[in-house]
């Protein structure tokens, strides 16, 4: 069960935003799960305030979820403590239930149709490097010129760029295409969900905003360099640094009127995370270029998209276990009940 909440300055995690879709889904699942077996578990990204009420009303034999302090207690909570890595709050959430944790990181599957939409649009026997130029919240957005700095050095490195930009994101696209010396693959103005996990997970590496690309990019496995504001990475951000390397940018007042963002919200949309050098990303995405082509690397798998088999609370086993489809990035959702 998920809710929505006032964003965090300057702006909510990408994990954090929570289609309507994948809301209405996620109670309908969870909801049968509870009739059928008894039990309950919630997580609230906004701590409970809304769902944990609808969840008592359920009648299940045990609740387990998150707390804000404003919120109604459950059987078993974890206090809402906003600065956290989302997904070790909800497994802190799981662990109530006796769940164990399979990952650190999100795994997501691959299929053909996503691959054969790739195989289409990619050379064939080349390094690809994607950069992804948006995000939801304009002050997420690293400058052009900057990802333009970044796709020539790695198109100087052999590399054959791709670049992912949809709707509000095409201006970027232009003024990318200005600066930018190498040719690069344009994804296109409607660029399916599938036709973007496809080309991820046969590139070497992205470049990206935080923003759902970029979370799944590690989904599928791909090495990554994420553009991130200091908060938003305490919550969204990569847990390893071998393959995942995020550059933060500090600012915490607004660029056009001073506004301390973590005291209030202005109304300006200015990014907070130009002044990240682009020297920065371009040393970290050619030494991950490097490492995708050294040959002990070749030979590696990358991590598995399967998650293991865990081991649940008694309690727990009996319950229909819900997976979520890639669909949550581009805005919508699939659950189904295994």
């Amino acid at each position: 069960m998920t809710e929505l909440s006032s964003c965090p300055p300057p702006g909510e995690s990408a994990l954090r935003k929570t289609p309507g879709k994948m809301r209405r889904n996620s109670v309908c699942s969870s909801t049968r799960c509870a009739q059928n077996a008894s039990i309950w578990r919630s997580s609230c990204t906004a701590g409970g305030r809304w769902s944990n009420p609808f969840v008592k009303r359920l009648g299940a034999r045990h609740t387990f979820g998150l707390c804000a302090a404003d919120a109604e207690p459950l059987e078993f909570s974890v206090p809402y403590i906003y600065y956290q890595p989302e997904v070790f709050r909800y497994l802190e959430v799981v662990a109530l239930a006796g769940g164990r944790a399979a990952g650190r990181e999100p795994r997501m599957s691959v299929t053909e149709e996503d691959l054969t939409a790739a195989c289409a649009v990619l050379p064939p026997g080349k390094t690809i490097a994607v950069l992804h130029l948006g995000a939801s919240d304009p002050r997420r957005r690293w400058p052009a010129a900057s990802f333009a700095a970044v796709g020539d050095a790695l198109g100087d490195a052999g590399a054959v760029v791709v670049v992912n930009a949809t709707g509000d994101e095409r201006p970027q696209l232009g003024e990318l295409a200005e600066k930018m010396r190498h040719p690069f693959i344009d994804l296109g103005p409607d660029s399916t969900l599938s036709l973007l996990t496809g080309v991820l997970a046969q590139a070497a590496l992205i470049v990206a905003n935080d923003s759902g690309p970029l979370h799944l990019a590690r989904a599928v496995g791909t090495a990554s360099v994420g553009i991130y504001w200091c908060g938003n990475l305490i919550n969204g951000g990569p847990t390893s640094r071998t393959r995942h390397r995020p550059l933060l940018s500090w600012r915490l007042a607004c660029p056009e009127c001073g506004a301390n963002t973590i005291e209030q919200r202005c109304e300006h949309t200015a990014s907070f995370v130009a002044d990240i050098p682009p020297e920065d990303a371009i040393g970290q995405a050619l030494d991950l270029l490097a490492a995708a082509r050294r040959p002990a690397a070749a030979g590696l798998p990358r991590p598995s998209m399967q998650q293991p088999q865990q081991s649940l609370h008694p309690a727990m086993a009996i319950l229909p276990v819900p997976s979520v489809r890639a669909d949550y990035y581009a805005g919508r959702s699939s659950f189904t009940v295994a």
